[in-house]
C-alpha cells in the first residue's frame, strides 16, 4: 500500500526521526501499529492519508480529512492539473525504482477554491512496498497562472474552438452574445453552423472556406442584419492550432469601423466631387451659354417641326444646367444665414408647390399638420425647402400606381423635431438603402443621383440626420430628424399664450 505525508511533522518529527522510522517500518505495522504508527498517524500536522496499490483510499488522519473533505468516489490524482497527473505517475515509478525522489505537483483539494504548489520527497520501503511522502513549501498559486479557461470565457472578443472535422469544441461568452445562441445550443454541430446566420454574405464565407482549406488559415468581414434590423459586421479570422490540432476562430465585431470607412469614403466623394464640379463649371458654362442664345434666336424662326425640335433642345441645357447647379451645391455649399424656420409652414408651402405632380401621377398628399402645433427650428429655409421637395418628388415618382404619401411630424425624447415621408412605392433592397445617399447613386433611368447627397448634406449640416425604412412592393420612409431651437420655439410658445382667451 501507498502511505503519503503531505507536509512536515511536528518539531518532535525531524527528517532524521523519519529515516529512523523508515528502518522500523516492518515492526511498527503489525502488533505495534496501534500504539506508535497511530500516534504518529494522527498527531501529525501534516495531511496524511493511505492509498491501495490501485489508488484507492484506505485511511485518512484528521488534518487530510480537512484538508481534502474526500468522498470514497474520487480519485487523488483527479485533484491534479493536467500537467502534474502526468507528474504524478511517472513520480511513482521512479519512487519505487529508486528508493527515493522528490517532484513538484499543484493540486486543489475540495476545501479550497485555488490550486495549490507543493514540493514532495518520497521513500520506498521494497519489503512491504509502501511509500512515505513528505510534503514541503506548500503555496497558492495566482489565479492566473491556474489555466486559461477564465481567459478564454471572459475574452473581449468572441471565440469558437472547432477541431479537424469542423464540429465546435468550444465558445466563449461573447460569441454566445454576439449571435444570441448558448453555448449548450452548438457543442458537437459542425462550425459552418455560425455561419448560417449570416444569409447575406454567402460569397465570402464561400471563399472563407477556400482559403482555409489551401492555407489553415483565413479571415473576412461579413455582414448580419440584426432582429431589429440593425447592420453589423464581424470580422472571422481562423487558423489552426497544430499543438492542440484545433482551429481557433476570433470574432471581433467591426461594425463601428466599417461605418466609420464609409462615412470617410462619402466625404473623400464629395471632395472628389467637389473638384470635379469646379472643373465642370469651368468648361461647360460658356458653350452652354452659347447655345441658349443661339437656340432662343432660332426659336424666332423656325416654324413646325423645327420649332418643337427646339424646344427639346432648351429643355435638355435646362437640365444640364440643374445638374452643374446641383454639382455646385455640393462642392461649395452656399453660406446662408440660418434664421428661425416654422416647420409646419415650410412643409405646407412645399406640400402645395408639389401637388401639380402629385395629381398628375394619381397620387394623394396626406399630413396631419393642421393638427400638430407649429415646431421651430434654427435652419436655412431655402436649402430645407430643397431637401423636402427633392424627397417628396421622388416618393410621388417611385408610386406606380395611385396611392397616399404621408406626411407626419412628431417629438422625440431628445429634443428634436421627426419629419416622416411615407410613400406606396416599389421600396428598396439593403443594398440600395446602403447607396441611396452616395453621389451619382439612382434608381431612375433620368435621375442624376445628386439629389438625396445634397439632403443628407443640408441635414448633416443643420445638425441632424436621415433615417430609411423600405420594404420591397410596400414602399419606402424616410425620417428626418432636426434639433428644435430653443429660441424659436420658446417665442412661439409666448406668441401662443399673448394670443390665448386668458391672457386677453
Amino acid at each position: 500500500m501507498y502511505f503519503f505525508v503531505y507536509s512536515e511533522y511536528k518539531k518532535n518529527y525531524s527528517i532524521k526521526v523519519l529515516n529512523k522510522v523508515k528502518g522500523s517500518v516492518n515492526s511498527l505495522i503489525g502488533s505495534k501499529r496501534n500504539q506508535v504508527f497511530e500516534f504518529l498517524f494522527q498527531q501529525s500536522q501534516s495531511p496524511v492519508f493511505i492509498l491501495s496499490p490501485n489508488q484507492n483510499w484506505i485511511d485518512l488522519n484528521d488534518a487530510a480529512k480537512e484538508l481534502f473533505l474526500l468522498s470514497s468516489d474520487i480519485p487523488f490524482h483527479e485533484m491534479l492539473d493536467k500537467e502534474s497527473r502526468n507528474i504524478w505517475f511517472d513520480f511513482l515509478d521512479e519512487v519505487k525504482t529508486h528508493s527515493t525522489a522528490s517532484c513538484q505537483l499543484n493540486f486543489r483539494p475540495k476545501s479550497q477554491k485555488e490550486y495549490v504548489s507543493s514540493t514532495i520527497t518520497g521513500y520506498y520501503d521494497p519489503e512491504v512496498k509502501e511509500l512515505f511522502f513528505c510534503m514541503k513549501e506548500c503555496k497558492s498559486l495566482p489565479e492566473n497562472n491556474i489555466s486559461y479557461v477564465d481567459f478564454f470565457k471572459h475574452a473581449k472578443h468572441g471565440l469558437i474552438l472547432s477541431d479537424l472535422a469542423g464540429t465546435i469544441v468550444d465558445i466563449n461568452h461573447q460569441a454566445e452574445d454576439y449571435f444570441s445562441i448558448k453555448k449548450e445550443q452548438v457543442l458537437g454541430l459542425p462550425v459552418m453552423h455560425i455561419h448560417l446566420l449570416f444569409k447575406e454574405s454567402t460569397k465570402e464565407i464561400e471563399a472563407f472556406y477556400q482559403q482555409l482549406k489551401v492555407n489553415n488559415f483565413a479571415e473576412m468581414i461579413i455582414r448580419r442584419y440584426e432582429s431589429n434590423n440593425t447592420e453589423k459586421y464581424y470580422h472571422f479570422k481562423t487558423s489552426f492550432n497544430k499543438v492542440n490540432n484545433l482551429y481557433v476562430t476570433v470574432i471581433r465585431d467591426e461594425s463601428e469601423v466599417v461605418c466609420l470607412r464609409k462615412k470617410a469614403a462619402h466625404t473623400d466623394s464629395l471632395s472628389t466631387l467637389g473638384q470635379l464640379a469646379a472643373s465642370i463649371a469651368h468648361e461647360i458654362r460658356n458653350p452652354m451659354t452659347s447655345l441658349k442664345g443661339f437656340t432662343q434666336l432660332l426659336s424666332q424662326t423656325v416654324t413646325g417641326d423645327g420649332a418643337r425640335y427646339i424646344q427639346v433642345i432648351e429643355n435638355e441645357l435646362n437640365r444640364m444646367d440643374e445638374i452643374l447647379n446641383e454639382f455646385l451645391v455640393l462642392s461649395k455649399p452656399t453660406n446662408r444665414t440660418k434664421d428661425i424656420v416654422c416647420i409646419n409652414s415650410l412643409l405646407n408651402q412645399v406640400i402645395e408647390f408639389m401637388q401639380p405632380q402629385a395629381i398628375m401621377y394619381n397620387t394623394v398628399i396626406h399630413d396631419d399638420l393642421s393638427e400638430m402645433e407649429e415646431t421651430c427650428i434654427l435652419g436655412d429655409s431655402y436649402e430645407l425647402k430643397k431637401v423636402f421637395i427633392n424627397i417628396l418628388k421622388n416618393a410621388i415618382e417611385e408610386m406606380t400606381s395611385e396611392g397616399v404619401i404621408r406626411i407626419y411630424k412628431s417629438i422625440t425624447f431628445d429634443n428634436k423635431v421627426k419629419i416622416s415621408i411615407s410613400d406606396q412605392g416599389r421600396g428598396m433592397t439593403k443594398e440600395q438603402i446602403d447607396q441611396v445617399f452616395l453621389p451619382f447613386f439612382t434608381t431612375k433611368q433620368n435621375g442624376t443621383g445628386l439629389g438625396l447627397s445634397h439632403a443628407i448634406q443640408t441635414v448633416e449640416q443643420h445638425g441632424g440626420f436621415i433615417e430609411i425604412e423600405s420594404e420591397l412592393n410596400r414602399g419606402t420612409t424616410f425620417h428626418l430628424y432636426l434639433p428644435l431651437s430653443t429660441v424659436g420655439n420658446k417665442l412661439e410658445s409666448n406668441s401662443i399664450l399673448l394670443n390665448s382667451p386668458s391672457a386677453r
